[in-house]
């Protein structure tokens, strides 16, 4: 079956149904997409990763009310200020608190239905999962499309790490 989260189960009161950090996340909820062609899913406090392989594991978010910031982990926050629910949603390091560097970038890619968080969540071998992934790659320029397929992603460049 499906692995259980990754990391440390956030404590109580870190992933708050009402208030500043129930209103951040909610922002988040949704479909994302990262730098490396993988996907965030967020829904309420947790997270599903897919990378471009298709691999997915769950993640927790939690709430931060020191830094007003949603967390990743421990080490990556997310913070409540300017972010919108169009994105893109910019994470730093915690520890940057000067937010001097970007340490990753979500989007909403383009055409993505922005109440995506109002819809069922499908099960991604579902047809319909299944044709908008089709109409992707059909609005695509048939340039792009063939040179993905002929390129495979580098996998010596490791994964960012978490």
């Amino acid at each position: 079956g499906p692995r259980g989260p990754v990391g440390p189960v956030p404590r109580p009161g870190q992933q708050p149904l009402s208030g500043q950090g129930a209103l951040a996340v909610a922002k988040l909820a949704g479909l994302w997409y990262g730098a490396q062609e993988e996907s965030y899913d967020v829904k309420d406090w947790s997270c599903i990763k897919k990378e471009a392989n298709g691999q997915a594991r769950p993640y927790h978010l939690s709430w931060s009310s020191d830094t007003s910031a949603i967390l990743w982990g421990q080490k990556f926050c997310l913070y409540a200020a300017g972010l919108t629910h169009e994105g893109p949603a910019r994470w730093y390091r915690c520890d940057d608190a000067a937010k001097s560097r970007v340490a990753f970038t979500w989007r909403r890619k383009s055409g993505e239905p922005t109440g995506a968080q109002n819809m069922p969540v499908e099960h991604p071998t579902s047809s319909r999962a299944l044709q908008s992934s089709r109409d992707v790659q059909a609005t695509e320029a048939p340039w792009a499309r063939s040179r993905r397929e002929i390129i495979q992603p580098d996998k010596s460049v490791p994964p960012p790490a978490w």
